[in-house]
């Protein structure tokens, strides 16, 4: 199931529905279509990337 911002208040109904008989839950909270202004480095720690995408966000 894809939650978007478009289908939020939709699934959140299904969603309490399904959640108290599920088995598992699994969120991904990846920030697809996230524009950095910011330059990543390949060795920035997970902390230090997202620092700098809430910078950005901000």
């Amino acid at each position: 199931m894809e939650v978007t911002k478009a289908n939020f208040k939709e699934s959140l109904e299904l969603l309490r529905k399904l959640i108290p008989d599920a088995s598992f839950l699994s969120v991904d909270g990846e920030f697809t279509g996230l524009n950095v202004a910011t330059n990543f480095h390949g060795f920035d720690t997970p902390q230090e990337r997202y620092r700098k995408i809430r910078k950005v966000r901000n």
